[in-house]
């Protein structure tokens, strides 16, 4: 039962580790955009 619950506790925190991931890459990107935009 406890081992359960753990399983399913740790495939939510990947979940939450790939979103977060996905959000920061997000966000480098516009980061990156916006240096352009002023930079050149």
């Amino acid at each position: 039962e406890s081992q359960n619950k753990f399983a399913s506790f740790v495939q939510q925190v990947d979940k939450s580790k790939v979103a977060i991931q996905k959000s920061l890459d997000e966000t480098q990107i516009l980061y990156d955009s916006l240096m352009q935009k002023y930079f050149s």
